[in-house]
């Protein structure tokens, strides 16, 4: 008699088995959901991320946006980022020194390698960002105009 139950925290199946069978050793966890293997494991991350998530960890999701492997992931840590700063939008959430930081993040950003990249600038309450979403409407590269 076989029985199967999830685990919530890393999404593994539990196996329990009769005495009769060795109950196999489940997997270790990874230290972060962002280093597994499995795409919808790290879109799960950034979408949680984004739901919960401070300016400190804006950081981390632009770093994911640039360099993580999959397409669908670097989407969809732009768009969690773009989430929490949407957040933080109203004149004095972030302070003068977070805007400037974030900022200097997604200055050096091709929109080419990731046009979620217009969705965090859109959200950013500075000059410059405005400047680059403006920039984008006269892209000639289809996959980065708006």
């Amino acid at each position: 008699m076989i029985a199967v139950a999830v685990d919530p925290a890393w999404c593994y199946p539990v196996v329990e088995r009769s005495m009769s069978h060795p109950t196999p050793t489940p997997p270790a966890p990874h230290a972060s959901p962002w280093s597994h293997r499995d795409v919808a494991v790290r879109c799960a991350a950034a979408r949680t991320t984004g739901e919960r998530g401070g300016p400190d960890d804006i950081a981390l999701l632009v770093e994911r946006a640039l360099e993580d492997r999959s397409v669908a992931v670097r989407l969809a840590a732009s768009t969690a980022a773009a989430d929490v700063l949407s957040r933080h939008r109203a004149p004095g959430a972030l302070s003068e020194a977070q805007t400037l930081a974030i900022w200097a993040l997604l200055r050096p950003i091709d929109p080419g390698r990731n046009p979620g990249l217009l969705q965090m600038c859109g959200e950013l309450r500075h000059p410059d960002a405005t400047r680059r979403v403006l920039a984008a409407l006269r892209d000639v590269r289809h996959d980065v105009r708006i």
